[in-house]
């Protein structure tokens, strides 16, 4: 029987890794945060930014991942609802950037959303459809070239224009 990928980690990375995958943790899917609370402050921010997207890279730090997403029955349902919510226009990425000050403390933050585009939409759908055994490559472009036309549509609606800058009527 093969040792536990999860296990084998050193404690600061476990540590790391509960941090990062955790749903109910404020270090959810950041690895900036996650390595610093793993480290407890002891850290810079900028290291612990490019020391988790290291450590996030290594084959050790995923399949640790995978295996307990996968003992919590997650894995495959997680990917797909992803998915999903992308070939959607749905999901949107958020992006933060801190701004220190020499002490370590934040002083601002800009947040970022970004949906998804175009490629990203054909991709999600191909991973899906891969995934569930439907795989159409026409199908995935004909739903992504639909889903960015009705999105630049409504964006470019020359009533929803006039109401802006007008007022509704």
């Amino acid at each position: 029987m093969s040792k536990s990928a999860y296990l084998s980690l050193k404690p600061a990375t476990r540590q790391f890794v509960d941090n990062y995958i955790d749903p109910t943790s404020e270090t959810y899917n950041n690895g900036m945060r996650s390595m610093l609370a793993a480290r407890q402050n002891q850290i810079q921010p900028d290291s612990a930014a490019v020391e988790a997207s290291k450590l996030l890279r290594t084959d050790k730090v995923r399949n640790a991942i995978e295996e307990i997403l996968a003992l919590n029955g997650a894995a495959e349902n997680v990917r797909l609802q992803i998915l999903a919510g992308v070939s959607l226009g749905n999901y949107q990425k958020e992006t933060v950037t801190e701004y220190m000050d020499p002490d370590g403390n934040v002083q601002s933050q800009i947040r970022v959303k970004t949906s998804p585009s175009a490629a990203d939409i054909v991709r999600a759908n191909n991973l899906i459809w891969k995934a569930t055994g439907k795989y159409d490559v026409n199908r995935a472009a004909a739903n992504a070239l639909s889903a960015r036309t009705k999105q630049l549509m409504r964006k470019f609606d020359p009533a929803k224009q006039r109401k802006a800058r007008h007022g509704p009527s």
